[in-house]
């Protein structure tokens, strides 16, 4: 079920550089230029009665499921598994944190047995399918580089 509504996380900074946050919320719609267009005509008038200045702003759109099934018995949110990938710069870049990875991901023997992710695991194969195929990107909104880094248990 979706939310009514698209929140708005503005970040705001004063003279003495604290910053502040301000929530607010437009009506949702299926065109993200009109959501967006409402979100900046929101921020516009808080700027009217606002000394801050606005530094950043997030649009963040909830949903939640409708009758989820249960977890599986080895789902632990104690274990993350961590994809690293590498840009054209050959920069290491910050990991993407799976929650509750499934043991199928990782090696199956060898020192490095349920900790480093097996990158011909079917469930790796698909995630870096997708992400490679314009279907998820970077946090800068580019598409992902082909080139990954091993992946492996927080520990």
């Amino acid at each position: 079920m979706q939310s009514p509504t698209v929140a708005i996380e503005s970040y705001w900074r004063d003279v003495e550089n604290r910053d502040a946050q301000l929530t607010l919320h437009v009506p949702f719609s299926h065109d993200l230029a009109a959501v967006r267009s409402a979100a900046l005509a929101a921020l516009d008038v808080v700027k009217g009665i606002s000394d801050a200045v606005l530094v950043g702003y997030k649009l963040i759109w909830r949903a939640t499921i409708d009758d989820p099934p249960e977890p599986s018995l080895g789902a632990d949110l104690t274990q993350f598994l961590g994809l690293f990938y590498r840009s054209d710069d050959e920069t290491t870049t910050e990991a993407i944190w799976i929650p509750a990875p499934v043991g199928a991901v990782f090696e199956d023997e060898g020192v490095y047995t349920g900790i480093r992710a097996l990158a011909t695991s079917p469930p790796i194969v698909a995630f870096l399918a997708a992400s490679v195929q314009d279907i998820l990107s970077t946090p800068e909104g580019e598409a992902f580089p082909q080139t990954y880094v091993v992946g492996g248990l927080r520990l």
